[in-house]
């Protein structure tokens, strides 16, 4: 595997933010609508905010499942905003793709929660 250069390095950044806004927009349209830091997000306004989100998510009116599709979510996503951090700091080949694995592990159950909850809103608009 090659070492990755500063372009890659700007892709994963860019990857790791259309994540977080996946993850807004799911937080959004919740059962009980949590609102995440929107615009620039920064690791001091972001990842706190994803951990407080963590801690919430056993309040919402959901199934397990869709609670275990968005803790997964966002505990992929904390990891990957940490190591991306670590990674402007201390660069380490494995670490970019540790980074990368993270952010395709987010994904999966944010996808899977983003379809529960507009199948959700599709049943509750027809009530």
């Amino acid at each position: 595997m090659d070492e990755p250069d500063i372009d890659d390095m700007d892709e994963l950044g860019r990857h790791l933010g259309v994540v977080y806004w996946r993850l807004t927009l799911a937080c959004r349209s919740l059962p009980v609508p949590v609102e995440l830091p929107r615009g620039t997000v920064t690791r001091s306004t972001g990842e706190p905010a994803v951990r407080r989100l963590v801690k919430i998510i056993e309040d919402q009116p959901m199934p397990e499942e869709q609670k275990a599709n968005l803790f997964a979510a966002c505990i992929h996503w904390l990891t990957a905003s940490e190591l991306y951090n670590q990674e402007l700091n201390d660069p380490l080949p494995i670490r970019f793709h540790q980074i990368v694995a993270a952010l395709v592990h987010a994904e999966a159950p944010l996808h899977a929660l983003g379809v529960w909850l507009r199948e959700n809103e599709a049943t509750d608009d027809q009530e």
